[in-house]
């Protein structure tokens, strides 16, 4: 079954569909449940670097969890521009406190082996 993309005229949510080709029925709004919903307009692109929404929204569920987007202002496009910005943003800055994080662990265990290794050698050196 084909995947459509809808925009929710209530609530700005915009999200995906799989449904046969031709289906009759108004289509929910996962976000908000109102049926008034229509087809978003969408595209794809062979070559070239132009946006689209589909792939756009893929991107948002495999890489930072987004599974639907309730656009109440701007449009969609800057804000997606903004998502990976900021998120790659967040994906450096976690990864450097991680990376911080192992360092300090490291130094901390460190510390601690070579305290525990002194103790025994200069509890035997007392006893000579």
């Amino acid at each position: 079954m084909p995947n459509y993309n809808y925009i929710c005229r209530d609530c700005g949510n915009f999200f995906e569909q799989s449904h046969a080709i031709g289906y009759a029925e108004a289509i929910r709004c996962l976000f908000c449940g109102s049926v008034s919903t229509q087809k978003a307009i969408t595209s794809f692109y062979i070559g070239g670097n132009g946006f689209s929404p589909s792939a756009a929204m893929s991107d948002l569920k495999e890489n930072y969890g987004i599974e639907s987007v309730n656009m109440r202002n701007g449009d969609f496009k800057t804000w997606y521009k903004g998502v990976r910005r900021d998120g790659a943003r967040v994906a450096e800055q976690m990864i450097q406190g991680k990376e911080r994080q192992e360092k300090s662990a490291r130094v901390k265990h460190a510390e601690f082996k070579s305290r525990v290794r002194a103790k025994p050698i200069d509890k035997l050196k007392q006893k000579r």
